[in-house]
């Protein structure tokens, strides 16, 4: 029974940082879609303004499948989907230290009533 009780304090332990560690996730992935989307936005203003690396202005409706390919947004972007995985991930070991913790007070219930 010490050992469970013992084990259910790191599990509880385990979730409070995963929880913390996702909100910082979360605020960074705020952060990495606001980053991106801004730079989206430049790069796409300035294709059909300007034009795409030397060419003349660009339709609006061909910017966007364009701009995929600029190396600034291109690299915010990996930042913001490394931020989501990242994201993902902790929602995943959030769930799993849950269903850990339900079995093994699960468990101390069932030492409790002598089953």
């Amino acid at each position: 029974m010490q050992e469970l009780m013992a084990e259910r304090n790191a599990i509880k332990q385990d979730l409070n940082a995963a929880i913390i560690f996702k909100k910082k996730v979360g605020r960074e992935l705020a952060k990495a879609e606001y980053e991106y989307k801004k730079e989206r936005t430049k790069a796409m203003h300035r294709a059909m303004i300007e034009g795409y690396k030397g060419s003349s202005p660009v339709a609006a409706t061909a910017v966007y499948n364009l701009i995929q390919g600029d190396e600034a947004v291109g690299q915010l972007r990996l930042i913001r989907d490394t931020k989501r995985a990242d994201l993902d991930v902790t929602n995943e070991r959030i769930n799993q230290k849950k269903l850990e913790l339900r079995i093994i007070e699960s468990d101390i219930e069932a030492i409790r009533k002598g089953q």
